[in-house]
């Protein structure tokens, strides 16, 4: 199993049975502790086939309250959040565990990550996240990779990464326990989290594959994404919770008892100004003729002419009019020139299972 069994899978899910049901089919067997919080409004109506593996807890509670379960729930010495469209690359996860088993000092490991959706038969996608780097050698504290959060090689999708539990679920407690009126602050609450407790180390290997086949959940059972987070940070109704959220982050790393609450306090701050300003630059990036061609382009240009096209325009210009999408196989084979490993096998599996369930819907 290669170390599967150390490892616990959590999979909020809601409304979206048939990709729960994707899911176990996947891991059944693997050895990996797979659990699915479900919030829907009713439960699986068979699950006597689930193999042992897989533990099915349904409860109509929103997101936050599954999160909070799911910390008390997993018992196993590593642990990997996992969208309920999305998939793991199971080679990809050893390799994650391998790093943790030879290396006690490293807290967490993010693997490689392509992007995909299924169109007209066929799997698609990009490669996403592949500058993120390894922190500089000199950054080997909590306080230093926070003021280092935003390096040159960010880390993206902390939150997909693989874990010690026990730093994990103190993480996801600090981060649901509050809710706030912005769906966009939480992955930096719990990024900066992460980040602090202890070093994560990027795998060169494949091992996320985050879907694009569904829009994001937008019900009660999820995040308010009614608030823009430029709008958050500007409302003056939401001022005092702006200042409560950085007041809470910072109070939840003063309480692993390492730094000084005036320095968590400052790292915090540099940690939520930068994200400001990031999300300003883009808000203000979206209004460029630049940043509409992809949009006007996907509404007059007809797919037929688009797949030519796209083979024979430059780099430069098919990332400007976002016309990456290649099938599964080529971009992993494009990840693998750029240092990145996979098995074709398994690669080749998990696209017929992709092509297999939406032939079936």
């Amino acid at each position: 199993m290669g170390g599967l069994e150390k490892l616990s899978i959590v999979i909020p899910t809601f409304d979206r049975q048939s990709y729960v049901l994707r899911q176990v089919r996947y891991w059944e067997k693997s050895g990996a502790q797979i659990h699915i919080f479900d919030g829907s409004d009713q439960p699986l109506s068979d699950t006597s086939f689930f193999t042992g593996n897989i533990h099915y807890h349904h409860a109509k509670e929103d997101f936050f309250a599954r999160m909070l379960r799911a910390a008390e729930t997993v018992d196993t010495e590593y642990v990997a959040l996992l969208g309920d469209d999305d998939l793991f690359c199971k080679s990809g996860l050893k390799q994650c565990i391998t790093v943790l088993d030879k290396e006690p000092g490293v807290f967490g490991v993010v693997g490689r990550a392509i992007y995909f959706f299924h169109q007209r038969g066929k799997v698609l996608g990009h490669r996403t996240h592949e500058s993120a780097a390894n922190y500089p050698d000199d950054v080997t504290t909590g306080i230093q990779r926070l003021h280092n959060l935003y390096h040159d090689g960010k880390i993206g999708a902390i939150a997909y990464g693989l874990f010690r539990s026990e730093g994990w679920k103190i993480s996801v407690r600090a981060t649901y326990g509050k809710k706030f009126s912005c769906a966009y602050v939480y992955d930096t609450f719990l990024r900066t989290m992460l980040t602090y407790y202890g070093d994560i180390r990027v795998s060169e290997s494949l091992t996320w594959l985050c879907s694009g086949e569904n829009p994001p959940i937008k019900d009660h059972s999820s995040f308010n994404r009614k608030i823009d987070i430029v709008d958050w940070f500007d409302a003056p109704e939401l001022k005092a919770e702006v200042i409560e959220f950085k007041t809470r982050l910072t109070e939840a790393l003063f309480g692993f008892g390492r730094d000084a609450q005036v320095d968590l306090r400052d790292a915090v701050e540099y940690v939520v100004g930068t994200l400001e300003m990031r999300y300003r630059v883009k808000a203000d990036s979206r209004k460029t003729l630049r940043n509409k061609l992809p949009k006007i382009a996907q509404r007059f240009v007809p797919q037929v002419l688009k797949d030519i096209l796209k083979d024979h325009l430059p780099k430069g210009i098919r990332r400007i009019l976002d016309w990456e999408n290649y099938e599964l196989e080529v971009v992993a084979k494009e990840a693998q020139n750029a240092g990145v490993a996979y098995e074709a096998s398994e690669l080749q599996e998990i696209t017929q299972i992709i092509k297999d369930f939406h032939l079936r819907k």
